[in-house]
């Protein structure tokens, strides 16, 4: 019996090894170097062969063996160029393609040697060489050498590619070192020539090691100096959570404990921001020195429960200096944060109550308001709204609460006392926005009810001088809607107006499916008929101005003979110099082999594929001006990974493209580097396992980061998902990954593992609802509710009105807009939208 018991624990404690091992070996962090990448038009071609061909066909071999990741192949055919064709590779560095190889290939010694001629003074390649020398240093454990080239690269090399990631590199080694001095003496060396970002991040370190040396005098000087620079960006975060401890919050005096307090806020320790802007509020005595205590951060993402009305607050000394009255909001904004609903309306009140300034008891008394509603609390919350618009004065705070009440009272179907807060709006905010916005919320609310003429009227008085770029598409499609009944040739002609948006719109998308509905049908095929008839009379006669604004609507009303009425609407644009212009727009050919022998850095590197490391080239040598130059710009930074700059140079491409013409004859490079596809093989791995949409992690990822691994947000949220790192370690359980980091964020495999999870939880969470699952992932969940609750009938369009966060509905409309086009793009989907192809 012992025996079994023996071995049951052996294969037990194997098991949990295995599981530990796997544990760790999928949370390998990618190295920070960039790889190669496949260009978007490019990834459905197939990879040449790996055996040695002429010259002319070298590039092309080396970027796709690259792009599909076959390092060992891409080895063994320089192994062979270098044997067969000694003088050609070396003239074209080649040896330095062959050292990437096998850096890629976890060859160590074997790219350390061809690296090694590189590192000679002198030479061109010299910075890149160190850099890559100092990950080989790395990954043998030889951390002293690494530091060394690194240091070399800082010093030698100022405008280096890789300079600021040698910085990162060297701050974060000098920083884990028990003395500071190296720390102290790489900040002196970079100090006095580094942008203000630089110089913040050294700070931080800094302060970081002195806490960890004891140098706690030191560390609180310098620590307060930074965040008097700024509370928002990382920097500031990490000294705040440094400066976070007992010894150190008692040396402080109250404007300190606010700049502590508001960094914690902004970077979403909610629990330290209350706990520490409560100080500033009043010194407590000794018996309350328990505030001072380090408390448990609360995970974001999963609903707090319901708080504990606290006691009445202890006796304090007043202090002079902090505002109370920004203070009171400070510990509102932190609680509500937090998702403590009923502390933070307590706090809001407690301002209201305290505060002589009119405009500050409004304020307070609408965010109470908004407290309540998301405690579910209708009726406490319209109360306050009351008693906030009551207060003498027209103030933000004033339209707010008037246009939230509005839409509680439609909630509660009493139509009379919502309509008076809409006159009220439109007597007391004549320019003002909140006339949009609550004349938007009465007339959905009134279509859902069928009183369309009255939804009709109220989208008809709205000023147009009030409404954004964005605001028109969208009340012309609730017009439409509104027609619909009564006047169908008017809805018709309407939602066409939202499908010749000149700005992205996601109403178009709601449009194209109301003209589809059965009740359309016969409308639509009219239309159809007499527009083809029309256009080809308009061909024949030659006016192909005319055909093709009539053979563009004839497209966007449907589908149908989709293949041939593209096919007529091309051979149309042929006829228009700037229609053809775009039609026929092409890269530039970049650099290939053979090259002149006299051929400069980045011309050989991209020659060999390495666009990565001519990114700092590429936008001299291609401008974004004229177009072809901006689309070789574009494709040549995507080669070369650099997402967010190679995202932004088609878009601006985009701006010289005619704002009616249609998506599906962009040629198919600008389609796909407006809608790219990086990580999409870890996307739909990891999508699959935990339920996800692919697409819609995709989408979401396009907004988030542009595709930047790197991508950091002044909140302190990191990587392609732009998580924060409470929520990362909240998730990560759930997934089996213990004790994440926040430098785990910026890998790939980590966190769109936790971005598969995340979403597909939000996905579960609102019934399949893929609007809401975006909207919850910018906002929360609890935001999402309401806005659901809130709506006055069911649909996407309905749920995206409802919407009056304009950051969120514009974030929605982003994600929902690029989920669609990459459905045209890669699912053939067909056209689904307008005519404008951005997000």
């Amino acid at each position: 019996m012992r025996k079994r018991i023996i071995a049951i624990a052996s294969v037990v404690a194997i098991i949990v090894i295995v599981a530990v091992i796997a544990i760790v070996a999928s949370r390998q962090r990618v190295a920070r170097r960039r790889v190669f990448r496949a260009a978007p038009a490019e990834t459905k071609a197939k990879a040449p062969s790996a055996e040695v061909r002429p010259i002319g066909e070298w590039s092309e071999q080396f970027r796709y063996l690259g792009a599909a990741e076959r390092w060992s192949d891409l080895d063994a055919l320089l192994d062979r160029i270098e044997v067969q064709h000694p003088d050609l590779y070396a003239q074209n560095s080649l040896a330095y393609l062959h050292a990437r190889a096998r850096i890629e290939n976890n060859d160590a010694s074997g790219a350390a040697k061809k690296l090694a001629p590189y590192l000679a003074a002198g030479n061109r390649y010299r910075d890149l060489a160190l850099y890559h020398q100092a990950e080989l240093d790395d990954s043998n454990d030889d951390h002293a050498a690494a530091s060394a080239h690194r240091t070399e690269l800082i010093a030698g090399a100022p405008n280096s590619l890789y300079r600021d990631e040698a910085l990162d590199d060297e701050t974060e080694w000098r920083a884990s070192l028990k003395d500071t001095k190296p720390l102290l003496e790489l900040a002196a060396r970079v100090y006095a020539s580094a942008p203000t970002a630089r110089r913040r991040d050294l700070d931080a370190h800094i302060v970081e090691a002195l806490v960890r040396s004891g140098d706690l005098n030191g560390a609180l000087t310098r620590g307060l100096t930074l965040l008097r620079g700024g509370t928002t960006d990382d920097p500031s975060d990490r000294v705040s959570r440094a400066l976070d401890r007992p010894e150190l919050l008692r040396r402080m005096n109250a404007p300190q404990w606010v700049m502590l307090g508001e960094s914690f806020r902004n970077h979403r320790h909610y629990d330290r921001a209350v706990a520490v802007l409560s100080l500033a509020l009043g010194t407590p005595q000794p018996a309350h020195a328990a505030m001072l205590a380090v408390k448990k951060k609360v995970p974001l993402k999963k609903k707090a429960a319901p708080a504990k009305p606290k006691p009445a607050a202890p006796a304090v000394v007043r202090s002079a200096g902090p505002d109370r009255n920004d203070l009171l909001f400070g510990i509102g904004r932190s609680l509500f944060g937090a998702e403590q609903y009923a502390n933070a309306r307590q706090t809001y009140l407690r301002g209201a109550n305290e505060t002589r300034d009119l405009r500050w008891k409004s304020t307070f008394l609408w965010h109470a308001a908004r407290a309540a509603q998301l405690q579910n609390d209708d009726a406490g919350a319209e109360q306050l709204m009351t008693q906030s618009i009551a207060v003498p004065g027209r103030f933000p705070s004033t339209a707010a609460a008037l246009t939230q009440r509005l839409r509680t009272r439609l909630k509660a179907k009493r139509v009379a006392a919502a309509a008076a807060d809409l006159n009220a709006i439109r007597a007391g905010w004549p320019r003002d926005h909140a006339i949009v916005e609550a004349s938007l919320a009465w007339a959905i609310y009134i279509i859902a009810a069928n009183n369309d003429s009255a939804a009709l009227g109220a989208l008809n008085a709205i000023p147009p001088a009030l409404l954004d770029k964005y605001d028109g598409p969208e009340l012309a499609y609730w017009r439409a809607r509104a027609l619909e009944r009564t006047n169908p040739h008017a809805a018709f002609e309407t939602y066409l107006t939202v499908l010749r948006a000149p700005v992205p719109t996601h109403f178009a998308y709601f449009a194209r499916a109301r003209i589809e509905a059965p009740s359309m049908a016969s409308r639509v095929a009219q239309e159809l008929a007499a527009r083809e008839q029309q256009v080809a009379q308009l061909i024949a006669a030659k006016k192909f101005e005319d055909a093709r604004r009539i053979e563009t609507d004839r497209i966007l009303l449907s589908s149908r003979n989709r293949d041939v009425e593209l096919k007529r609407l091309a051979s149309i644009y042929e006829q228009l110099p700037a229609y053809r212009a775009i039609l026929e727009l092409a890269p530039l050919p970049t650099p290939r082999f053979p090259l002149a022998p006299n051929a400069d850095r980045a011309t050989q590197l991209m020659a060999m594929g390495l666009f990565d490391e001519a990114i700092d080239e590429i936008p001299r040598r291609y401008p974004l001006q004229p177009a072809r130059a901006g689309l070789t710009q574009s494709l040549a930074l995507n080669r070369g990974g650099a997402s967010k700059q190679s995202i932004y140079a088609i878009e601006v491409l985009m701006n010289s493209v005619p704002r009616d013409y249609l998506p599906e004859l962009l040629p198919m490079s600008v389609r796909e580097l407006l809608y790219p596809r990086y990580f999409f093989g870890f996307i739909t791995e990891d999508a699959k396992k935990y339920g996800a949409d692919p697409t819609l992690v995709l989408s979401i990822m396009r907004e988030e980061s542009r595709f930047n691994p790197r991508a950091k947000s002044e909140a302190a949220a990191r990587g392609l998902l732009q998580f924060i790192i409470t929520t990362a370690r909240d998730i990560g359980r759930d997934v089996g990954l213990v004790n994440v980091q926040p430098e785990d964020l910026y890998d790939p495999r980590v966190i769109i593992r936790l971005g598969a999870k995340y979403i597909s939880e939000l996905t579960e969470k609102f019934g399949g609802d893929r609007y809401k699952a975006a909207a919850a992932y910018n906002a929360g969940p609890n935001q999402v509710a309401l806005w659901s609750r809130f709506a006055p009938a069911a649909g996407e369009d309905f749920f995206l009105s409802s919407i009056n966060f304009d950051e969120t509905k514009q974030y929605v409309r982003k994600v929902m807009n690029s989920y669609a086009r990459y459905g045209e793009i890669y699912g053939g989907s067909g056209p689904v939208g307008g005519v404008r192809a951005e997000p």
